[in-house]
């Protein structure tokens, strides 16, 4: 359902076309599978840092049929150096290890992100941050962690869809102690 939210509101933006919402879409349901992944099955039980978060969330992408070979690992662009892309659409990806997030957190990540996208000529970008400090609370529910953040620059927003991965989750049997 959260997707479908995402969709409408991204679909009544004027200057992104119907392609991007499209692609963007395409990219979003396995990545909000690898998110429940990350809480379901404890994917990301330890600390890591980004570069093996991007090695994993690249494998994953590349063994989905639809994505497989459209998935780029980038260089620069607008003066830095973007992690991934699918068919245009920047990923930018992160992993912090000390402190636990939440998704109004992923929005300090977000003007980076959006600067890919403009630097591309595009209106869309697509922010994935993994939370994996150790945790000593339940997890939220997973479609909370996925957000829209705009970004305004100059004269017209770029909106950046934020995906906010759940690691270093406690044991249930550890929180009732």
């Amino acid at each position: 359902m959260k997707i479908i939210q995402l969709r409408e509101k991204l679909r009544l933006e004027p200057l992104i076309s119907e392609a991007h919402v499209r692609d963007l879409l395409t990219l979003l349901t396995p990545v909000a599978n690898l998110m429940g992944q990350s809480v379901q099955d404890k994917r990301y039980p330890k600390q890591i840092d980004e570069a093996m978060f991007q090695a994993d969330f690249q494998s994953f992408l590349r063994s989905n049929t639809v994505i497989g070979s459209e998935l780029e690992v980038q260089g620069e662009i607008a003066g830095g150096k973007v992690d991934l892309s699918f068919r245009g659409i920047k990923i930018e990806l992160k992993s912090e290890r000390s402190k636990r997030l939440l998704p109004d957190d992923c929005k300090k990540f977000a003007e980076q992100a959006a600067s890919y996208a403009v630097g591309a000529g595009h209106r869309i970008a697509l922010l994935c941050v993994l939370d994996c400090s150790p945790k000593t609370t339940p997890p939220f529910p997973v479609a909370d962690g996925l957000t829209i953040i705009t970004i305004e620059s100059g004269t017209s927003p770029v909106y950046v869809v934020s995906c906010l991965f759940q690691g270093g989750l406690a044991r249930p049997s550890d929180l009732s102690r």
